[in-house]
């Protein structure tokens, strides 16, 4: 079966994000594509759907205002910066939970 969303250009996408991202990242990506591990969801920054919801890119450039209400009322929640801040954290997968997976 061939990865859907899996390849492209790295240095753009580094580039657009202001970092390097992680070689087994990297890999993993290519190996999968965007998609599904049992609860995990991949996110490829080679996302093309409709959407857009699994894009790296697309989700890190909106991360702060996505969280911009929670932050304000529950700022206990959110012990760490948020990427695109310094020293932020980055999304790069998420669970059917609700829950996160960051760099």
């Amino acid at each position: 079966m061939t990865p859907v969303d899996a390849d492209g250009d790295w240095g753009l996408v580094e580039s657009s994000l202001g970092l390097r991202l992680p070689d087994d990242y990297e890999e993993l990506v290519r190996r999968y594509g965007v998609g599904s591990f049992d609860d995990m969801v991949l996110w490829s920054p080679f996302d093309t759907s409709a959407h857009g919801g699994f894009n790296l890119v697309v989700q890190a450039h909106g991360l702060v205002d996505f969280h911009y209400a929670l932050r304000s009322e529950y700022p206990e929640d959110f012990p760490y910066p948020l990427y695109p801040e310094p020293g932020g954290l980055l999304e790069w997968a998420g669970s059917g939970d609700g829950d996160y997976l960051c760099w």
